[in-house]
Order: C-alpha cells, then sequence, then structure tokens
C-alpha cells in the first residue's frame, strides 16, 4: 500500500508528534519572500523539527522558491544547504516551484527558463549529496514547465480531486489541503494540514544510495558482503520466481552461498493498490551484485510492475518490468553511460540508457537504445571503439578503468597504457579499444 505523509509550516499551531497518524513528515524549511528576494526562514522549523526528530519520525523539507536566475537559485540552493547541513533529513528536500502568483518576475518567465532554473535547484542540491525533487500543482506540471527539462526529476503532484490525473511519473500525490490537524496530533482543532499518498519507498531509497549525509543502514563486510547474522536469506532461482513482499521482504538474496546486497522488497511494484506478489529474475539479482561488487552502492529505483503501474510509468506495452525481468538502476558516483556499458560486458540482453538511470534485463535477444529529450533511439554498442585523437565520457571511462588520470583525451600516454593491458590480458596489442578490449575492461 501507498505510504502517506504530511507536510507543515508556520501556519500550523503547536504539535504533538507522538499522535502523528502518517508515515512522516515533510517541514517548510523556507522561503524566498518576493520583494526582498532574500531566503527566509519559516518561523516554526527550528521548533518542529526538533519536536519530529526527537520522536523519531522520518522527516523530509520543502523550500518556496522565487529564483528568476542561476544567480538566485545558488543563494537559495546554499541558504538551504546551511540551514540542514547540521539535520537528519531521511526523506528528500523539495523545491516548491510555483511561486507568488503576484510576482510578475517569476510569472513572466517562459516555461524553458523557468524549467531550467528549477532543473539547475535540484541538480545543486543532488551535486551536495541530497534526493531532490519538485513540488507543483498538476496544472503547473502541465502548463509551466517544458517536461522534457524535467523529466528526469522526481515530483510530488498537488491535486485536490478523486484521483491524481497527472500522466507522467511522479512519486507522490498531495491528495487534500484540508486534512484534519488533530489526527495528526496538531493541537488545535481549527488546523488542518496537506496530505499525500507516497508511493516510493524514499526513506529506504536514499540510505541505500548514500544520500542526505546519512549512513546506508545496511552492515557491509569487506567486499561489500553482508554478514549473515540478524538477516533472512533466500537463494537466488535461475530463473522468474515470485516472492510475497510481506513474507520475504526484509530478506536478503543469497548468490551461491554468498548473501548479496539485495533485499526482496527492492524489486516490488510502487503500484499504490499494495500488490503483494513480486517476480523477481534470479539472473537480474546477480548481474546487480557484479555491477554493485565493481561500482559500489547501487540503488533499483524500479523493478518489478504491474500493468496499471507499468502504463503509469510509460513503459512499453510488452516491457520486462511486467516479468520481473527488468530493473532500471542507479549507481552512486558512475554515470549510466558506464553502467550501459559494463551491462554490456557482462553480456545482459536488454540495456537502455536514460538521462538518469540505466535500464538493465535478461531477456534473451540483445536490445540497446538511448533515450534523449524523450526520443527513442535503436544502438547498437554502447562499446564504442576509441583510439588515438579520441575524446570524451568514454576515454574518461577507460582512463579510470586503467588507472590513470581521466582527462577525457587519448593521447600517446593512454594509447601506451593500453598496449600495455592488452599484452597482459592476451589481446591484440593494437592500442585501439574495441570491444573485445572494453569487455575485459569492462566485465
Amino acid at each position: 500500500m501507498a505510504l502517506q505523509f504530511i507536510d507543515i509550516s508556520q501556519f500550523q499551531s503547536a504539535v504533538n508528534p507522538k499522535n502523528l497518524n502518517a508515515d512522516g513528515i515533510i517541514l517548510r524549511v523556507g522561503y524566498t519572500g518576493w520583494g526582498s528576494k532574500t531566503p527566509t526562514l519559516d518561523k516554526k522549523f527550528d521548533e518542529f523539527y526538533k519536536a519530529y526528530h526527537e520522536a523519531g519520525v522520518p522527516i523530509g523539507v520543502y523550500y518556496l522558491s522565487q529564483a528568476i536566475n542561476e544567480a538566485m537559485v545558488t543563494k537559495e540552493t546554499d541558504w538551504v544547504l546551511f540551514k540542514i547541513k547540521d539535520k537528519k533529513i531521511e526523506l528528500p528536500i523539495w523545491v516548491d516551484c510555483e511561486g507568488e502568483p503576484n510576482n510578475p518576475e517569476w510569472m513572466n518567465l517562459s516555461n524553458v527558463v523557468r524549467s531550467e532554473l528549477i532543473a539547475k535547484w535540484c541538480d545543486r542540491m543532488q551535486d551536495a549529496g541530497y534526493y531532490c525533487g519538485i513540488y507543483a500543482s498538476k496544472s503547473w506540471f502541465t502548463g509551466k514547465f517544458d517536461y522534457k527539462i524535467i523529466a528526469n526529476y522526481d515530483k510530488w503532484v498537488a491535486q485536490y480531486y478523486e484521483r491524481c490525473t497527472y500522466d507522467k511519473p511522479y512519486g507522490m500525490w498531495q491528495y487534500t489541503s484540508s486534512e484534519s490537524g488533530v489526527k495528526h496530533g496538531i493541537t488545535s482543532s481549527a488546523d488542518h494540514v496537506d496530505a499525500s499518498w507516497v508511493y516510493k519507498d524514499y526513506k529506504t531509497i536514499i540510505r541505500g544510495a548514500g544520500l542526505n549525509h546519512l549512513e546506508s543502514k545496511v552492515p557491509e563486510a569487506d567486499g561489500g558482503i553482508i554478514p549473515l547474522a540478524n538477516y533472512d536469506y533466500i537463494e537466488v532461482t535461475d530463473g522468474v520466481a515470485q516472492y510475497s513482499k510481506a513474507r520475504h521482504g526484509e530478506c536478503f538474496f543469497t548468490i551461491d552461498g554468498r548473501v548479496s546486497n539485495f533485499k526482496v522488497k527492492e524489486f516490488a511494484c510502487h503500484d499504490p493498490a499494495g500488490v503483494d506478489e513480486i517476480l523477481i529474475d534470479g539472473n537480474l539479482v546477480r548481474y546487480l551484485q557484479r555491477i554493485r561488487d565493481k561500482y559500489g552502492v547501487t540503488t533499483i529505483t524500479s523493478a518489478y510492475r504491474t500493468p496499471y503501474w507499468n502504463k503509469h510509468e510509460g513503459g512499453a506495452s510488452g516491457s520486462q518490468h511486467l516479468l520481473g525481468k527488468a530493473s532500471d538502476t542507479v549507481v552512486r558516483g558512475t554515470s549510466p553511460l558506464e553502467i550501459a556499458m559494463c551491462a554490456e560486458a557482462m553480456g545482459m540482453g536488454g540495456i537502455g540508457l536514460y538521462a538518469g538511470f540505466t535500464h538493465i534485463d535478461t531477456r534473451p535477444n540483445p536490445s540497446k537504445w538511448q533515450v534523449t529529450n524523450g526520443k527513442q533511439v535503436g544502438v547498437s554498442t554502447f562499446l564504442k571503439t576509441i583510439r588515438i585523437g579520441s575524446v570524451g565520457e568514454r576515454v574518461r571511462i577507460a582512463q579510470r578503468r586503467l588507472g590513470i588520470k581521466d582527462d577525457g583525451i587519448f593521447y600517446n600516454g593512454t594509447r601506451k597504457k593500453v598496449i600495455e593491458y592488452q599484452g597482459l590480458h592476451n589481446l591484440e596489442q593494437d592500442g585501439i579499444i574495441g570491444v573485445k578490449t572494453w569487455t575485459e575492461l569492462l566485465k
């Protein structure tokens, strides 16, 4: 089932967190006054943070932006980072970008400029190590933004209706501004609060990815293998098997007797209907663990999907997600391109390169594609040949794997190192990185 969060600000009265009837709280940390253009602390942020933190309630924050240029984006994000730097923030940081309707500078921005500024806002928070998304009403998401620019950022959609009709992916739906405050421990019966349905396990996602400056809740031993003590575990199958989120969700998978870094629940569908069934291909778990062993913290953002949720996410009618054979994957500190290349070197069947993640699946017949600005194009290989004179991200990836300076320029020093590497691995010593050399470097 979906989780429920409420969000509050200085407009609510005193709170009693012990009576909160929700799974988490989103506090307004501050806002920018459109007249002063100055970040301002919400009058009750510190008070509310202390109360909910001491009660052990998961906390996220939101900030009302009025940024009309990049300088203001920098000013706002630096201010927010300063205010939360000593706080335990287990849920996302959201930028509320509806702004002040009486502020002509903000309202007169073009959709493209507004979208670019909000994207930079999120990028700055993400570069600082925080999970950041965008809050707005459905009408703003559909009428005030250029979707191509904000497509890769999580979204919290406000629509006070019997269901959310926004037709793009989102993680939260604010369905009312009239929830009883008393129900959630707000002491005044006159207070009402905003309430939202939440379709992602943000606390687990954020901790698992090492974001928000939180320590991972999963203990690790040398080599990234989790000790068996205090955890139930299930050996992976050789094909697709059905699991129960209720019965198996907290179990770690084992691979040939070794405990992996992945729990069953990480593959669960985000369908708000609360489906207990999870289909998971054991071979997918094996591939993900190989990626995890090579690159570190690996987060599954979407795996098994019900038909309803697959349509909601914009998935293809024959999506491998429906079969439990696919994972949309983010690896901390590693580009989606490098993960796509690694997956190809490992021999994975389906590989899709997106701006913010890599799709991998275990289909039997290979298929590769890249999505840019919403357009999908077939790709013959991600392991493109590089040689003297090549520049760019692939050169940097090769240089990092070779253990040399990753300046992105294939020059004589890089060629010399490639020839040396090829000799050590019984490859043709031509100083060119083609499919065979890439495969050895990345597999």
